[in-house]
């Protein structure tokens, strides 16, 4: 018979795996993110009801942030879309690079004005600068804006997804090194990530040419992540990143079709069933990663909490910002409230708001103590802080979502007044011929048999409704015959 530790465990596993799959259905169904439940049963489970050793826990770290690092990374790559990230995508490239910068000056600024390192500042802004891809494209076609708009949104978060990881890495080998000349900073970076891009790369392709091989092969998904790990791990034996080469490898295998005609493989497979397992694979790996999370938060006192507020007040004023230079003189420009509203972090923030701190203690030998301990105590604070900021962010986007349903999604609301404005007067603009001509068939049914012809010309028309009299905008011909 199992013990009762056994028993406990298997409930805890299950449990876990239950309350993800409730808050994937929670989303769908009310748009209420399942991050929140399982950032609150980690929070319960840990430094409440102590049900999980957290000590345990953070003895683990070391092995549970890379792995979901690489996972995280992996389907970034296999989501970015090359051809269309270039050809296509200018505006979303502008704004996941303008909310990042934007993001780090605000962190940077809050952090200097309490006395702390700039640098350090700088790097938690990059972590809690970009918006998770993960929510953004279950919800962005749900507020109603264009299919334009969901592109640049989805875009947006793709690419801040992977900004976050690379910037807060870069950014940390200038803390670890003690070196912060452009020179200097630049070669190690040059060469750190171009290792890490090749050797993904050199995977990837060999994965491509033996893709239909593969095919029939049983549990051939199971080598790709296998393969993803050896890369991870040559990589960083060699002192380079393994979260590049992950995400090399990535975008070698999203983009395998395109790579294969260019490179005129004739054996590259078609990979649906690997897009279905990597995402029951990456289920696994956000739920147990965010029940982590919270488990290691450790909030017993209020300045973690109102630090994570004042950030997230600056990153909502860096992204009104960037939105409208992003959308400056654009169609875009229309969904600027909607654009606003999306704002939710997630995974990446979750794995990189602990990183800096398991890299800091990893490298403790190497710096000098005087300066180890107040970047390590700056570190600690940044799981509190960015548990904070993805708790708010994501209630914000839930709130938003609600206002959009109630509300209308804005541009309703601007054609209602425009018709207020306009009132007791005859529009002669024209271009709008779709929205005439719904309006008409409402007129229609409001009041039908109810007409009354204008005065100045045949085909003008008045309908009575509630009393006022509204000029139809343009000189149409009713639809009802005789």
């Amino acid at each position: 018979m199992a013990s009762m530790e056994t028993l406990v465990a298997f409930g805890l596993i299950s449990g876990i795996i239950m309350a993800g799959f409730i808050g994937e259905i929670m989303f769908r169904r009310l748009g209420v993110p399942g991050v929140l439940l399982l950032l609150a049963l980690g929070y319960m489970l840990g430094p409440v009801t102590h049900q999980l050793d957290v000590n345990m826990l953070k003895g683990i770290e070391y092995i549970v942030g890379p792995l979901a690092l690489a996972i995280l990374l992996f389907e970034g790559g296999m989501d970015l879309n090359i051809y269309r990230l270039v050809h296509e995508s200018g505006r979303g490239i502008l704004m996941a690079v303008l909310m990042m910068l934007t993001a780090m000056l605000a962190t940077a600024g809050i952090w200097m004005a309490l006395g702390y390192d700039p640098i350090m500042g700088a790097i938690l802004g990059a972590i809690v600068g970009g918006t998770t891809s993960t929510i953004i494209i279950a919800i962005a076609g749900k507020i109603g804006i264009s299919e334009k708009a969901k592109q640049f949104l989805v875009i947006e978060s793709a690419l801040t997804d992977v900004l976050t990881v690379v910037i807060t890495i870069a950014l940390l080998n200038v803390v670890l090194t003690g070196t912060a000349s452009v020179q200097g900073t630049g070669k190690e970076l040059v060469s750190s990530f171009s290792i890490g891009a090749v050797v993904g790369a050199v995977l990837g392709l060999i994965w491509i040419a033996m893709s239909k091989k593969l095919q029939g092969i049983s549990f051939s998904y199971m080598l790709t992540v296998a393969i993803l790990l050896f890369a991870y791990l040559v990589t960083e034996y060699f002192g380079a990143s393994g979260a590049i080469a992950a995400l090399a490898f990535g975008v070698m295998l999203g983009n395998h079709k395109e790579i294969a005609t260019m490179l005129k493989f004739k054996d590259a497979a078609e990979t649906h069933n690997m897009f279905r397992f990597q995402s029951e694979i990456s289920f696994l790996v956000r739920t147990f990663y965010f029940v982590f999370m919270g488990t290691l938060v450790a909030i017993t006192a209020m300045m973690p909490v109102l630090l994570g507020l004042a950030i997230m007040a600056g990153l909502i004023v860096a992204r009104f910002a960037s939105s409208k230079l992003a959308t400056f003189r654009s169609d875009l420009s229309q969904y600027v409230k909607q654009i606003n509203i999306m704002m939710p972090r997630g995974l990446a923030t979750a794995v990189m708001g602990s990183y800096p701190a398991f890299m800091l203690l990893q490298s403790q030998g190497a710096i000098p103590a005087d300066v180890f301990e107040p970047l390590y105590a700056q570190a600690l604070l940044f799981v509190d802080v960015s548990f904070v900021v993805i708790v708010v962010s994501v209630v914000l986007t839930a709130a938003g979502l609600v206002f959009i349903r109630v509300n209308g999604n804005g541009n309703g609301e601007k054609k209602e007044g425009e018709e207020a404005e306009g009132e007791g007067k005859e529009s002669e603009e024209g271009g709008e011929a779709a929205d005439e001509g719904e309006e008409t068939e409402a007129e229609d049914a409001e009041g039908e048999g109810d007409p009354e012809e204008g005065g100045e010309g045949e085909g003008k028309k008045e309908v009575k409704a509630g009393g006022d009299r509204k000029p139809d905008a343009g000189n149409r011909k009713l639809k009802k015959g005789g």
